[in-house]
């Protein structure tokens, strides 16, 4: 995931600003942005510093959009900067990239604001990497070459020519001249001529065969001392791969005593380096094993006998083929990423393993040459990655949700629209309608099924997680006692009910409608799955989750949980079938007998409710389904809605009426204008602002849809605040959506209907928000 960015925004158009953070919280990004205007902001924003990514409109009053960037580019070099604009000529775009600008999007294309975002910070960070990358060849270069004047031992590098390229300082001590003489020359001028002819041989032999290779020579200097050098001679490659030259590395061992004596220590120095990386590989979980080039056994840590069963005695496996000790198989495998290694030569191979005990592995070879460039052995590393791949699954499945549920919402909000005419008109239709007038049964009978059509809205909305749950504190003992008696009757006579509820009282912050929906869409998917009779339980009990659930389960926050566990003696289902049950639109019935959406919808509710939900089944036998609901430590009966009671009465004030569907808005107008109310309607947010601007002192209400073009209900209501803060309003909407529950986006006492609204209701509410205006409500 990545961490929430601090953002430096400059535009002085507050609707921008709003619509860029509100663009950049819905995509998902963790922003903590902070608004610039003017100059002077600007100036504090860059003292403060600590910005991650600056957005700027290109046009602000008091501010030059190019002197800006050049001081951004200043101060914060490696911070880059984005214009967003609504356009600029192609010559400006060209001269602003070449000053630094690192992107640019226009305002009507703000899906490429977050990739843009994110491509600039990573380029950011490359060359940062790069930078530092660089610093740290200088400094590299700089230790080498301190390490090559403060050795002891003679260094030096020659062209294929023979001439010196490095000569340092010991070199120069040994031979007894100065490096700068030495320098673009060859042997001759060091050595007497025998010693010079002898070394251009060895340097010739290094070069053809391209091989690193050790001589113990003594050497006559030029000053006649002889000396003994153990010199290591090795060739340096072109860029193209030919040999070009060579280094070579003098160790003088005329103390011979003292050269065994060192190279002692270092033997043991490098044995104790030995086991104590072995004791290293040994608490790393993947499984390492070093193999021989011909796949035989060398080493293997301790993950490795674990999981192969291997004894701790390593002359039971070392030098037995690893296809025998791991797989048991005759026969090396055929495609197994080691034998890809040895004959490729490739540096490292990826590689899925098929499962092994329903574990999955990542396999990665790695040669190891010697000298000669060869591949003497390889390591195998093997990454357990079940847990990974689990996650990955659980991630695909939750995107494919949320983008049906996306669907849902859409097609649940403009459905509302289309039933809040059909039930709207009807209920006026009745009450214009005597008792045995002969078409008030059918207005009846279209508003019933109106009303079947506004709960099917309802079940999009819940899939869609979309819809706002009216919750409160129940006890779910009580709902599932209350609910038993219908349960019964969809069950059938010859399916045995049974419940089993805890003595104490289980309270939940729950909507009582969508538990009843819960339960009884258990009940529904049991009869079927039980056609020859069986049994249907559900028990209730208190738990507490703690961490060890967690790990164990994968879900939960620590504290007191309702377990509701629903069980049946059906015909089961297979792993598979399991997998797919929460998925929208997929049944098991026959067609023509089953939507599909009714455990899809469950889970939004389950979900909506921060609970979790698991399925267990056995074909053949039954299933099972466990729901986890976090409990409240209160009594249900404090939690009442006594608004519902009373009753909806007309009125002389004046509402501002805002809504973009006109057959919607006819409604209300209609509705509040036959309850004695004035009306004054709007279109869309920005006319209602206007509208208001022109009547403002007429106006006692305002009545407006949450999501409108051009300026959306909230947007309006904020403006028309500046201009009167007392103002009160309602917003009505075909859904809610999650960012508009969210506190601090909607920080106002509003009250929110939700579509489709019946005349009775909308009356109350109008009512009680003009009561409490003139606080003479109750």
């Amino acid at each position: 995931m990545m961490p929430t960015l601090n953002i430096l925004m400059i535009e002085d158009e507050a609707a921008d600003f709003l619509l860029i953070k509100r663009h950049l919280r819905t995509g998902g990004l963790e922003t903590d942005l902070h608004w610039v205007q003017e100059e002077a902001g600007l100036h504090r924003a860059l003292e403060h510093g600590g910005w991650d990514v600056v957005l700027s409109d290109y046009k602000v009053p008091g501010l030059d959009f190019a002197q800006s960037l050049a001081k951004i580019k200043d101060r914060l070099p490696d911070v880059p900067v984005i214009l967003i604009s609504g356009s600029i000529g192609e010559e400006t775009a060209v001269e602003l990239f070449k000053s630094g600008l690192a992107d640019f999007v226009l305002k009507d294309r703000l899906f490429r604001l977050i990739p843009a975002i994110e491509r600039c910070l990573n380029e950011a960070g490359e060359k940062r990497k790069r930078r530092t990358a660089e610093a740290r060849l200088v400094r590299n270069e700089q230790l080498m070459r301190s390490v090559l004047e403060g050795t002891a031992d003679a260094v030096f590098v020659k062209d294929g020519e023979g001439k010196y390229l490095l000569f340092n300082a010991a070199a120069a001590r040994f031979a007894g001249v100065m490096a700068e003489q030495v320098i673009g020359h060859d042997d001759t001028v060091v050595f007497p001529p025998a010693t010079a002819q002898k070394i251009i041989e060895q340097d010739r032999m290094i070069m053809a065969s391209g091989r690193v290779n050790i001589f113990e020579d003594e050497v006559l200097h030029v000053g006649g001392e002889i000396r003994c050098y153990l010199t290591t001679k090795g060739p340096t490659f072109a860029d193209d791969g030919q040999v070009n030259g060579l280094f070579g590395i003098a160790h003088d061992i005329t103390d011979r005593i003292r050269a065994e004596v060192l190279l002692k220590n270092q033997e043991e120095e490098y044995r104790r380096l030995s086991q104590e990386y072995k004791t290293l590989l040994d608490n790393v979980p993947d499984v390492i094993v070093h193999l021989t080039n011909d796949y035989r056994i060398l080493w293997v840590n301790r993950a490795a006998r674990q999981m192969f069963k291997l004894a701790e005695d390593s002359r039971s496996y070392q030098g037995r083929h690893c296809h025998e000790v791991f797989w048991s198989r005759p026969e090396q495998c055929t495609d197994c990423p080691i034998v890809r290694c040895a004959s490729t030569e490739c540096n490292e191979i990826g590689f899925l393993s098929p499962a092994h005990n329903g574990q999955e592995f990542e396999i990665r070879a790695i040669p190891m040459r010697n000298q000669a460039g060869e591949i003497g052995s390889i390591i195998e590393i093997a990454r357990d990655i079940t847990a990974h791949r689990k996650l990955e699954e659980q991630f695909r499945q939750a995107q494919k949700m949320e983008s049906i549920g996306t669907l849902a919402g859409g097609i649940a909000h403009d459905f509302n629209n289309i039933l809040s005419a059909i039930l709207g008109y009807g209920d006026l239709a009745l009450e214009d309608m005597a008792e045995d007038h002969p078409a008030r049964k059918s207005v009846q009978t279209m508003i019933e099924a109106g009303m079947r059509a506004s709960h099917l809205t309802k079940d999009l909305l819940l899939f869609s997680r979309k819809q706002v749950s009216q919750k409160e504190a129940v006890d779910i003992n009580q709902i599932i006692g209350r609910i038993e008696k219908f349960i019964r009757r969809i069950i059938g006579e010859d399916i045995l009910c049974q419940t089993h509820l805890a003595k104490e009282s289980l309270v939940i912050h729950a909507d009582s409608h969508q538990m009843d929906q819960v339960l009884m869409n258990f009940a529904t998917n049991a009869r079927d799955a039980m056609p020859g009779g069986g049994v249907f339980s559900i028990t209730t009990e208190r738990i507490r989750i703690d961490q060890d659930f967690i790990d164990l389960h994968g879900f939960g926050i620590p504290g007191p949980y309702a377990r509701i566990t629903v069980a049946d003696t059906g015909k089961g289902m297979n792993p598979q079938t399991v997998a797919k049950i929460f998925d929208p639109f997929f049944t098991t019935k026959e067609m023509g007998k089953g939507t599909g959406l009714g455990l899809a919808v469950v889970y939004g509710i389950i979900k909506q409710h921060q609970g979790h939900i698991e399925v267990t089944s056995t074909p053949g036998k039954c299933t099972v389904l466990t729901v986890y609901l976090p409990l409240l430590a209160a009594d249900p009966h404090d939690h009442r809605d006594t608004i519902g009671l009373e009753q909806p009465r007309g009125g002389r004030e004046t509402i501002l009426l805002a809504e973009d569907e006109p057959t919607v808005r006819e409604l209300y107008a209609t509705v509040l204008k036959k309850n004695g109310y004035g009306v004054i309607e709007a279109t869309d947010g920005e006319e209602a602002v206007r509208v208001f601007t022109e009547h403002k002192e007429a106006i006692d209400l305002l009545l407006f849809d949450l999501v409108m073009p051009k300026m959306n209900g909230k947007q309006a209501y904020e403006a028309i605040q500046h201009l009167q803060p007392a103002i009160k309003g309602i917003f009505i909407s075909g859904y809610a959506p999650e960012n508009i529950q969210q506190r601090e986006l909607l920080d106002m006492h509003v009250e929110i209907l939700f579509k489709p609204v019946s005349p009775r209701d909308l009356l109350r509410a109008v009512r009680h928000a003009l009561d409490a205006s003139r606080g003479t409500a109750g």
